[in-house]
């Protein structure tokens, strides 16, 4: 007698389930999946003790007629294809016909339904995929699936579930995911008569990520819309400083199904390569239309797992649109700050917090006007300074009205009094500093283009002159810097090469009408811009310089090294010189000139340009390090990680004291990258503290 069995048909779907029914978030899954093939723009999901001992998933789509009830707890039962050739154009997000049949058989499930051509429902309980009772009852449009006790009849499975908690934790994940591809859907959780998530439903996805991820990460989105031959793009993905540390915030859709794809990931990874911290990821939600003819969905019974026929234009389509996303917005950081208990400017003090208090402003008028006498003798004495300040500080006398310096100062908020710092005590001399240094500053905000120096020697204007005075660089304390003497002669500049000019000038953008203030702690250059307060990290920023420069020199094949007075031996392994020998031609457009020097060395003659120099032998060891582990065959790939580290040790240190041409130089240069936001390890490169942010540190504005 033979051994082999056909198995009956209860034993078949126990088995399927093993692949369908994984935990609790597959049956909601699978239900939710059906409620959208149904048309339902309502879908509520409740789950009780992590979804163990009941869910309930309960839609207003179009329901399942009288005839289908039954049939639809049979496997490989289903209304959406109804031969193979509709497998190679898959438009719903089901299609197998294994779901309700794997489910019925490790559960109770009981089913509630009604069409609108019906005035009656219909109510079917299933019992481990045995039909129990049905009959007619009263309902809503659409369809109700009440499922309990899960894997009551195979307790192998039952033990492996986790605890409630984790298990509802899933459910929430794959119904975010899912609210997430269809925004048009109002989709509302509730665990444990709590509710956990409700989208409204409006097609507004910016409005579906502030309801699953809170405000600050919808804030720091960048929105995109691309489309090519291939596929149609839209969605968000985060800007840096929301990346995280795990991918769990990537959520990829093709045609409305969320799936996994290392294709995608990878074309991620690559578009934020230079953005972000190694070991971080970054924040998306892509929906991705494309032709389901070039799609193969129907790899796992998870339907998670897809295949595409033309994968390199698909990581091109995603690398590009993510990548135009991130070069297309300025990505500098705020600066945010939150009161903790012992910050330092946090101020205790409640009279302070009254809500009539208003910041005075200090009346100068007075100390003019009651004395008269020693302002006029500074007058004469002065009479040889510049007429001009000497006017305007008239005229701005003449203005002022008489006060008592000793009562409570008025409110004002004139233009006349904003910009004057005399305090008591102060004479005409100081006031005509005063007036000479905000002259100056003006003239440094209205300029074009505050880095227009180096602009303007490339295209051989000598028309400029330096507008800098010892008493406004002793009083401001900041760098005034070399502008040109009129505004015509920065577009003169720009004439030798108009394609060029425009393109500097929308790079140069960020720091346009600036003022540079000076450094802190060695490391740190502060920068004005209107209302903003810009603080530079010039190791990061010259790390991006140094790294767009190199990788533009490593593209076109240009030497950027220089020769070693005295070469540097190195002793390394045989097989390690035989793979750097492999790699020879990499090494050599990389700066790195070298032979065999024999007994296991090699002879380095020329290195990449690099501040220290005494650190030849280990860049080149930790480069030789880095391509080994790259693990790849592509030159492009291997020689991105090299330069890094290049970058890295030429950029300039931190605590290194810079002087004003060398400020200058790097705010030049940094303007001129393609991304002088973040540095080629996705550091920040610049942090914004705003007027406000700075006012409420000190309380002045509530």
């Amino acid at each position: 007698m033979g051994k082999i069995v056909l198995l009956d048909e209860n034993t078949s779907n126990k088995i399927a389930a093993g692949e369908v029914v994984e935990r609790p978030a597959s049956v909601i899954k699978e239900l939710v999946e059906n409620s959208i093939d149904a048309g339902a723009d309502n879908i509520v999901v409740e789950a009780k003790n992590g979804g163990i001992s009941l869910m309930r998933v309960t839609d207003n789509g179009s329901g399942i007629e009288d005839d289908d009830v039954e049939i639809a707890f049979e496997r490989h039962a289903t209304s959406k294809i109804r031969s193979s050739n509709d497998l190679e154009s898959i438009g719903t997000l089901g299609f197998r016909g294994e779901a309700l049949a794997s489910i019925a058989s490790v559960s109770v499930v009981e089913l509630t339904t009604r069409t609108r051509a019906n005035q009656y429902g219909i109510y079917v309980r299933v019992e481990g995929g045995t039909v129990k009772e049905i009959k007619q009852v009263g309902c809503p449009v659409g369809t109700s699936f009440t499922v309990s006790s899960l894997f009551y009849n195979t307790p192998a499975r039952y033990k492996f579930l986790k605890k409630d908690s984790t298990e509802f934790g899933y459910i929430s994940e794959i119904v975010n995911r899912i609210a997430l591809a269809k925004p048009g859907i109002s989709m509302k959780l509730i665990g444990n008569s709590s509710v956990v998530l409700h989208s409204p439903g409006n097609n507004d996805l910016l409005s579906v990520i502030f309801s699953i991820y809170g405000k600050e990460v919808s804030r720091n989105l960048l929105p995109i819309d691309y489309e090519d031959s291939i596929l149609k793009i839209k969605g968000y993905v985060g800007k840096p400083e929301i990346s995280r540390s795990t991918r769990e915030y990537q959520s990829v859709f093709i045609n409305g199904r969320y799936i996994k794809s290392k294709l995608i990931s990878a074309a991620i990874e690559e578009a934020y390569k230079t953005f972000v911290m190694k070991n971080k990821h970054p924040f998306t939600v892509l929906n991705i239309n494309i032709n389901p003819m070039l799609v193969d969905v129907n790899v796992h019974p998870t339907k998670m797992e897809i295949r595409f026929s033309k994968e390199q234009e698909v990581f091109r389509s995603v690398y590009h649109a993510i990548n135009n996303a991130l070069l297309s917005t300025p990505l500098i950081r705020n600066a945010y700050f939150t009161e903790k208990s012992g910050n330092l400017f946090k101020i205790t003090d409640q009279e302070i917090k009254k809500p009539d208090f208003v910041q005075q402003n200090i009346e100068t008028a007075s100390i003019l006007k009651n004395k008269n006498e020693l302002t006029d003798k500074n007058e004469l004495t002065n009479q040889n300074r510049d007429k001009g300040a000497a006017k305007a500080v008239k005229e701005e006398k003449s203005n002022y009205n008489y006060i008592d310096i000793n009562s409570t100062p008025p409110n004002i908020g004139t233009e006349e009094s904003k910009n004057i710092e005399v305090f008591q005590g102060s004479d005409l001399s100081t006031q005509n500093e005063i007036v000479k240094k905000e002259s100056l500053h003006n003239n440094n905000l209205n300029s074009n283009n505050l880095f227009s120096k180096k602009l303007c020697e490339q295209s051989g204007d000598n028309n400029k002159k330096e507008i800098e005075s010892p008493e406004s660089k002793q009083t401001n304390k900041e760098y005034n810097l070399i502008v040109s003497d009129k505004t015509d002669s920065i577009d003169k500049c720009k004439s030798d090469d108009k394609e060029d000019g425009r393109a500097k000038e929308e790079k140069l953008e960020v720091f346009k009408n600036a003022t540079i203030i000076g450094q802190v702690f060695s490391t740190y250059i502060l920068i004005q811009k209107d209302n903003n307060l810009l603080l530079i990290d010039q190791h990061a920023a010259h790390e991006r310089i140094m790294y767009e420069y190199y990788r533009e020199k490593f593209s076109k094949k240009e030497p950027f090294s220089q020769i070693l007075l005295t070469p540097e031996v190195v002793e390394i392994p045989y097989n390690e010189i035989k793979f750097i020998e492999g790699k020879k031609e990499i090494f050599n457009n990389l700066g790195f000139n070298f032979e065999n020097f024999g007994n296991n060395s090699i002879i380095i003659r020329s290195v990449p340009f690099i501040n220290d120099i005494n650190s030849v032998k280990e860049l080149f060891l930790e480069i030789v390090d880095k391509i080994k582990k790259s693990n790849v065959d592509n030159i492009d790939i291997m020689a991105d990680e090299a330069i890094y580290t290049i970058a890295c040790k030429a950029a300039v240190k931190a605590n290194k004291k810079l002087d004003e041409k060398e400020i200058i130089s790097v705010m030049d240069k940094l303007g001129e990258t393609r991304n002088p936001y973040t540095c080629p390890h996705g550091r920040p490169v610049i942090v914004k503290l705003t007027k406000h942010e700075l006012e409420k540190m000190f309380k002045r504005v509530l």
